[in-house]
């Protein structure tokens, strides 16, 4: 359902794939100049009053208005996008809220299983844009301090883990340096 600019994405997504399942997008894509016209197939007319139809059912009431008048998916996604579609700085916030609300642990009116899987969708959607201060190692690492309360065990093997990691990279540095020095003294000689 497109309700806002967190909707977009994946609203979209739903949109292209259905007009593929049609073998339609040529006809819906915004960015794409291919034209149908009354000569065209009964497939690709199924297609595009199917896409029409997915657009009205899962556009909020108040987003349509955005689109009244266009008579082709084209223009009204190309409407809809114009409007609604985020900005890479409303993403990357968006982004930054939802991690900074999952650090936090579940809610209870969310559960844990939504907990964990918004923690998947934030990986996905940081990955998908560059942001700054939040790697893909920082949002790892902030899921483990969030699931401390919530599983002591998992949380301390993680801690465990990492201290050993950091061990066995201190130890091969410093074997680094030495075999440096020994190649250096062999150099002198």
């Amino acid at each position: 359902m497109l309700t806002d600019h967190d909707s977009w994405q994946p609203w979209y997504e739903s949109i292209q794939n259905l007009a593929g399942i049609y073998f339609v997008w040529e006809y819906c894509d915004p960015d794409s100049t291919k034209k149908y016209d009354d000569q065209s197939s009964d497939s690709v007319r199924t297609g595009l009053r199917k896409i029409l139809e997915r657009i009205d059912n899962t556009v909020t009431p108040k987003h349509r208005i955005l689109y009244t008048g266009c008579r082709t998916p084209r223009e009204q996604l190309s409407n809809l996008r114009q409007m609604v579609e985020p900005t890479t700085q409303d993403r990357k916030d968006s982004v930054r809220r939802t991690y900074d609300n999952l650090i936090k642990g579940p809610s209870k009116s969310t559960g844990i299983n939504s907990w964990l899987e918004d923690w998947v969708v934030l990986v996905t959607n940081a990955h998908q844009i560059s942001i700054e201060n939040l790697s893909e190692h920082q949002i790892c690492e902030g899921f483990i301090e969030a699931s401390k309360d919530i599983n002591p065990a998992f949380f301390n093997q993680m801690k465990t883990q990492a201290a050993l990691r950091r061990q066995n990279e201190t130890a091969l540095e410093k074997q680094k340096r030495t075999d440096e020095r020994f190649r250096d003294v062999l150099r002198l000689l």
